[in-house]
């Protein structure tokens, strides 16, 4: 099992990116990220190890000094390293970069083997569409997320937790910073 402390957005920004993952399970894509029981999301930390409780604290006290936010999000993207993901991706400003830094200081003392590629230095921001897809899939997935009109933006409102595998939602609140 792992734990991810997660972005998530307000209901418009959802559903366009739920629109995203439907255009793509109905091209006939395996493994849908539809069907994963996940949110849309932005990933900012992946760990094994996790005390729930602490982090649920830290993170609700951090979320009251967060206001949400908005993210321009500015094209496609691919991993191709460990698994083929095909990601939107935001243009990264200092403060995302700084939010992602803040979180993982945040709970260094509360969590433990962090997952490499999600560390500060190391992190690539993503909101995943679509995953471990097929080589003869590909084209149709990436075909898929260039008929999106970029740049535009989602709205971050809140935080959260998750486990996996499967998905099971832990904990989420509201950005209520001012």
């Amino acid at each position: 099992m792992s734990f991810a402390v997660q972005l998530y957005f307000d209901q418009k920004s959802d559903t366009a990116i739920r629109t995203l993952w439907e255009a793509i399970a109905s091209a006939g894509v395996p493994f849908p990220v539809r069907d994963s029981g996940n949110r849309p999301h932005f990933s900012l930390a992946i760990y094994k190890e996790l005390n729930v409780p602490a982090c649920t604290d830290l993170l609700n006290s951090f979320a009251k000094t967060l206001s949400p936010f908005t993210l321009a999000i500015s094209n496609l993207g691919v991993f191709s390293e460990y698994k083929t993901v095909v990601f939107l991706a935001p243009v990264v400003i200092p403060g995302l970069l700084d939010l992602h830094r803040h979180v993982h200081n945040l709970l260094q003392d509360a969590a433990s083997l962090p997952a490499s590629h999600y560390l500060p230095g190391q992190w690539t921001p993503h909101c995943t569409l679509a995953t471990r897809v097929p080589p003869q899939f590909l084209s149709q997935v990436i075909e898929i997320g260039i008929g999106i009109a970029f740049p535009f933006t989602l709205f971050i409102e809140e935080i959260g937790i998750i486990q996996y595998p499967p998905v099971t939602h832990l904990f989420s609140c509201p950005l209520t910073g001012t």
